[in-house]
């Protein structure tokens, strides 16, 4: 197995593995608002309206409002449609000025009330297929609602027939992790509601009845001899081990090697030895010859990534991710109130990669734009953090340090060195490459409050205690072997049912867009010589 060196970091088999098998969220509802031609900007139709007055300012404003939501301009939206007389609107405008306040108060994050406009614009829509997507829509703005807002939205004046569909996000949110009480709940819920069964969702006819036959012939197509042999094998070792864990489990494992078997036969031997669902490949290069040749209707389980377009929704998609660590420190630090944070990263690709994805992250919750500092040797994080702290207005409070472990507290030594008097020592997180889980005692020590991510086996107490494997690296590539084993059974009832969650061995779970399995990576901080979990 070689390592990727770099001059200044060399980082560990887990980074390794994640950019050379693995190379390079946000859900959103669509909206459909009714389009005017040759659509002018909002500024235009703000000016026209201030001579306007009774049905012809509403209109123009109304195509306000619409120009300012297509510039992505809230506030102008926000404003036009506060001056609109809706006892004056049309039918068709009273539909259109609904569907705007949706998506202004949808983009404010006050989905209740966004849903509730929806709800209201129900009241002039005569198509029964219409007021179906009307209906849909409703529900999945709902989704985006927390438990505490649905459970209490009572106490906010809504139309009354938005109740039942409060009702059925709060079940599809409530019963997420069991599967059977969710569809009792639902079947109730139709009982209940005997009107709303033409409009509502296919999805939830689906849950309603849904009955899963069981996968039985599992195939595994992995790298188990050559260069990523050791890989495979751990993928291979972890998903073993949790289905000698799990109850009534009764599948067929197949394994077959892919250095020795091409992706193209993969479709004849699916189908000669019925398989159900097929977990791999795990190296890029066959991720998207399976991708692009769109032969495999199975459901299956990517190892990686391809920049191929997925057409087919049998495919998921399963992978560790540094961008998305780099993602959820950003989150992270902004919701412990760091408003200056710094990116420390290697002067390569990786850390490109990595400190883009942080300042992605970062910038849709901040105006701030962090201040990234590429290093190329160890002399340069001297030099570097020594011109940075020359004077207090540049002083950060928080650092992303991506690299290995020697550096990082090469790095924490000299922030302490240079940080002006007076000024409060700066929150350091990092991600995985930097290995505090494999630390010493000493090195402990010298870690003393760096908070980190990683994945959740990895933490205090998680390894179970039977598992043969000790090693932190093999333990992070076992983990997707663990997770996999898991989440064949659960992808279909994920995709049914937006709000299920699995506690893996990586992290918590959940389907993303394009069958793209998230991971919420677990927190650590180091503290009087030990790693406790957050």
């Amino acid at each position: 197995m070689s390592i990727r060196m770099f001059n200044f970091f060399v980082l560990p088999f887990f980074v390794f593995l994640l950019f050379n098998l693995n190379g390079c969220s946000s859900n959103k509802v669509q909206q459909d608002v009714p389009k005017a031609v040759n659509l002018k900007s909002s500024s235009f139709y703000i000016n026209q309206a201030k001579s306007l007055s009774g049905k012809k300012k509403n209109s123009t404003l109304l195509l306000a409002s619409q120009a300012a939501i297509k510039e992505q301009n809230f506030k102008i939206a926000s404003d036009a449609l506060s001056q609109i007389d809706e006892s004056n609107l049309s039918q068709n405008d009273k539909i259109v000025y609904y569907n705007q306040l949706s998506k202004v108060n949808f983009q404010n994050k006050n989905y209740i009330k966004s849903a509730n406009n929806l709800a209201s614009a129900n009241s002039f829509i005569d198509d029964t297929s219409q007021k179906k997507k009307n209906w849909n829509k409703v529900l999945e703005i709902l989704h985006y609602a927390d438990i505490f807002s649905l459970t209490n939205s009572h106490n906010n004046v809504y139309q009354s027939d938005l109740s039942p569909w409060i009702n059925l996000a709060l079940i599809q949110k409530e019963y997420a992790d069991n599967f059977e009480v969710l569809q009792t709940k639902i079947n109730q819920w139709k009982v209940d509601n005997p009107s709303l069964l033409n409009v509502i969702p296919e999805n939830i006819n689906t849950i309603s009845n849904y009955n899963d036959g069981g996968a039985q012939n599992i195939l595994l197509y992995l790298p188990l001899s050559g260069k990523y042999s050791r890989q495979g094998q751990d993928i291979l070792s972890g998903f073993k081990y949790k289905q000698s864990t799990s109850l009534n489990n009764t599948y067929q494992i197949n394994t077959i090697d892919s250095n020795k078997i091409p992706v193209s036969q993969l479709p004849s031997i699916i189908q000669n030895q019925n398989i159900d669902v097929l977990v791999g490949p795990l190296q890029k290069d066959n991720v998207s010859k399976l991708v692009k040749s769109n032969s495999v209707s199975i459901p299956t389980i990517l190892l990686n990534t391809s920049k191929e377009p997925k057409n087919n929704t049998s495919l998921c998609t399963f992978t560790l991710s540094p961008e998305k660590q780099a993602a959820q420190v950003a989150q992270k630090m902004f919701k412990e109130n760091k408003f200056r944070p710094i990116v420390i990263v290697p002067d390569t690709n990786f850390g490109y990669r990595s400190a883009q994805a942080f300042k992605n992250s970062w910038l849709k919750v901040s105006n701030f734009s962090p201040i990234v500092l590429k290093i190329k040797g160890n002399n340069q994080i001297q030099s570097k953090l020594k011109a940075l702290f020359k004077g207090k207005t540049n002083t950060p409070d928080s650092v992303f340090f991506i690299g290995n472990k020697s550096q990082l507290l090469l790095t924490k030594a000299y922030i302490e060195l240079y940080l002006p008097a007076g000024i409060n020592q700066p929150q350091i997180y990092s991600n995985s490459s930097t290995n505090i889980l494999n630390s010493s005692q000493s090195e402990l020590k010298d870690l003393q409050n760096v908070k980190f991510i990683d994945l959740s086996i990895l933490m205090p107490g998680a390894k179970p205690s039977d598992y043969p494997v000790n090693n932190i690296n093999d333990l992070r590539v076992s983990a997707l072997g663990f997770d996999s084993f898991s989440l064949i059974s659960a992808i279909q009832e994920m995709k049914l049912n937006p709000y299920i969650q699995i506690n893996g061995a990586t992290g918590k779970l959940s389907l993303g867009n394009d069958c793209n399995i998230e991971t919420q990576y677990s927190w650590g901080q180091v503290r009087s010589g030990q790693i406790i979990k957050q």
